[in-house]
């Protein structure tokens, strides 16, 4: 997942029926087997969505939108893709916290793909995905700490009061811990996905998603994501249950 010239995901990463503690990466495989396996698709096109169900795929989480005003033009064919195919979907923002406000961004996401209804029983509730501006020289956006844990306060918030549902917030450990000083304002009410390393940071007992390969770009190979716990966990989450 990479929010560059390609943007990333999750990238959506949750509570229910969860263990309490993180995986060393050293155990990653041997949870690969018995945990639901995922991708995460930014801007592909010709996404094999019924290929990806028979290998086994549970889920999927689309790139829908970034900043105050731009929506990835592949996202309603990924999407619709998505759940023809039978996978629990989601959608993921690339936050853009230097241009506009987190609950103006919010707004756009969830009018253009991002929102969640309890109607929508193989849905997940969005994703909003921050971790590194385009201008890598800019990594925690050209923002103090107080400043970007404000603006994803005001995301959430915005969030919870559209759909009745906290965001996922997908990040990096080492990024969260330099951009908000490891803040832990989130633990209780946003699930984490993390990208790369499974080191938790900001007080999260644990990941919920975790996206340990981001692929190759292409539409056959997209990014890998992995559930913290069982099926029926993540049906559950996806119900709001």
């Amino acid at each position: 997942m990479k929010i560059s010239s390609t943007v990333f995901f999750f990238t959506s990463i949750f509570f229910y029926g969860l263990a309490t503690a993180a995986p060393t990466d050293a155990g990653l495989e041997s949870r690969k087997a018995t945990h639901p396996e995922g991708v995460e698709v930014n801007v592909q096109s010709g996404v094999d969505w019924k290929g990806l169900k028979k290998s086994g795929k549970e889920f999927g989480v689309v790139f829908a939108t970034t900043g105050p005003g731009w929506k990835n033009p592949e996202f309603d064919d990924n999407y619709t893709g998505c759940t023809k195919a039978g996978l629990i979907c989601g959608a993921y923002h690339a936050a853009l916290p230097s241009q506009g406000s987190g609950s103006d961004q919010a707004k756009y996401f969830i009018n253009n793909g991002g929102n969640w209804s309890k109607h929508d029983k193989n849905k997940l509730p969005g994703s909003v995905a921050i971790y590194v501006d385009d201008d890598e020289s800019q990594e925690c956006y050209g923002l103090q700490a107080s400043a970007i844990v404000k603006w994803l306060h005001d995301f959430s918030d915005e969030y919870y009061h559209e759909t009745g549902r906290y965001p996922v917030i997908a990040t990096q450990y080492k990024w969260w811990k330099k951009c908000t000083n490891n803040d832990s304002s989130f633990k209780s009410t946003n699930a984490l996905g993390l990208i790369g390393s499974s080191n938790v940071p900001g007080g999260w007992d644990h990941w919920s998603f975790l996206e340990y390969d981001l692929g190759n770009g292409e539409a056959t190979y997209p990014g890998q994501v992995r559930w913290y716990g069982s099926s029926s966990s993540l049906k559950k989450f996806a119900k709001g249950s």
